[in-house]
């Protein structure tokens, strides 16, 4: 009998083919920022190259002054440990980086930053890399949970002797070095590393610069001028006719959709019995009209920060004229109905009752707003973002939800920010 039952077993194999392998954990494709170069005890040439190396491909895409920045100032350490705090500094544009160009390996994995112009003698940067920078898989690299990389330089003083560096952040720079072997005598195994990151760079090509917004005029020819003629004798002037000055041509001005700001507003997750059948929703505000299409909500667990949904956006979705867009979860009997009303978007999704986050992503991948709710949650999910701004909003009964106090008003605490409301309120 068991002789029969192997026999089987074997046939089994071979007609059905090989068993697939399970899909790799989202944790085992979170990129990872293995190393920086120079090292933060050097001091940068006038013209330095920064060398970026990840354990996963890049998005090209993803690289740019915003993600990537060079500051001619010592950022401060509040800025250092929170990524949306930074983000929205670069945004409003309290953060400007010097000009720099770009350049990556063809397997993607490394990158090679270099200033547009000669940096200043004697001045101290700082060189951020902001977690805007994705992999190929839209995932944020993982440094430091949170946290930004930051490293300090000093350039070369005017003597072209090496200035004392400011002390490394400790909460951004988690990479494990190897140690040297004496303070003067670094490893043969670390220079070794150091030395086939520097011949990988050689490989990297240049990144297109962003087009600019508006094409450049170019300069046009001056026409050819004539010799002044001698006048003619007034009488033989030819006669032309007054004429009225002409009419203004009336200019239509070009209708520009907004772009603002997209939080989420309001928050239902836990129905009274199932809450699985068209009663849940989720409400975005923003500027009428925005184009929010590719956007992508995050579902993280409250106990361990993993990943369990996600849920994208189409490429036609809007706010609507009254800033509201929401998401409504589908009857269990109707993949396309629900029960809450004026839905722009209906999809099965069941976010869990808290502790919990939902984290929202623009087409870009840039993190645009996060509701934690519930206590005990982890600072960060597993992509290495918050769970919560400030302090994590209250979990609620069933039948209540989450909502904001003040429509798409938000002061980076979800505590502060948002109320239990007993009765649901979608596009209110």
């Amino acid at each position: 009998m068991r002789r029969w039952w192997l026999s089987l077993g074997i046939f089994c194999l071979v007609a059905c083919g090989r068993v697939p392998a399970r899909p790799a954990p989202l944790s085992d494709q979170i990129p990872t920022l293995l190393q920086v170069l120079p090292s933060g005890a050097q001091a940068l040439g006038l013209r330095p190259k920064l060398l970026l190396l990840f354990s996963q491909a890049m998005d090209p895409t993803t690289i740019d002054e915003q993600s990537i920045l060079l500051l001619p100032i010592v950022l401060s350490q509040d800025l250092v440990d929170s990524s949306l705090k930074l983000n929205r500094e670069v945004d409003q544009e309290n953060l400007t980086s010097v000009p720099l160009n770009f350049a990556m390996t063809p397997d993607q994995t490394l990158i090679v930053v270099e200033p547009a112009y000669d940096l200043q003698a004697g001045v101290e940067y700082t060189f951020v890399v902001t977690t805007r920078v994705l992999s190929q898989a839209r995932l944020s690299f993982q440094q430091g949970g949170l946290h930004p990389f930051a490293r300090y330089y000093r350039t070369l003083s005017p003597s072209a002797e090496p200035a004392p560096i400011a002390p490394q952040v400790s909460s951004s720079q988690p990479m494990t070095e190897p140690e040297p072997a004496s303070p003067n005598e670094p490893t043969a195994a670390w220079d070794d590393f150091e030395a086939e990151i520097i011949d990988k760079s050689q490989e990297a090509i240049p990144l297109p610069p962003e087009p600019p917004l508006v094409e450049p005029m170019q300069p046009v020819a001056p026409l050819p001028t004539e010799e002044p003629s001698e006048p003619l004798p007034p009488e033989t002037q030819p006669f032309i006719p007054p004429t009225d000055p002409p009419a203004e041509i009336p200019v239509e001005t070009p209708i520009v959709a907004p772009v603002g700001k997209v939080v989420i507003n309001e928050l239902f997750y836990d129905a009274v019995g199932t809450d699985t059948n068209g009663v849940l929703f989720i409400e975005l505000y923003g500027p009428a009209g925005q184009d929010i299409s590719g956007y992508q909500l995050l579902f993280i667990n409250g106990d361990d920060g993993k990943i369990y949904d996600t849920l994208s956006l189409p490429t036609s979705a809007h706010l609507g004229a009254d800033g509201f867009y929401v998401i409504a979860d589908a009857k269990s009997s109707a993949a396309i109905e629900s029960f809450v009303v004026q839905a722009d978007l209906i999809k099965n999704f069941d976010p869990q009752n808290g502790p919990d986050a939902l984290q929202l992503f623009d087409l870009q991948g840039k993190i645009m707003d996060v509701l934690g709710y519930g206590t005990g949650l982890p600072p960060q999910a597993e992509n290495g973002l918050a769970t919560f701004e400030g302090t994590a909003a209250p979990d609620v009964i069933n039948g209540h939800t989450l909502g904001r106090k003040v429509a798409g008003q938000d002061t980076d605490d979800n505590q502060a920010d948002f109320i239990d409301q007993a009765v649901p309120t979608p596009r209110l």
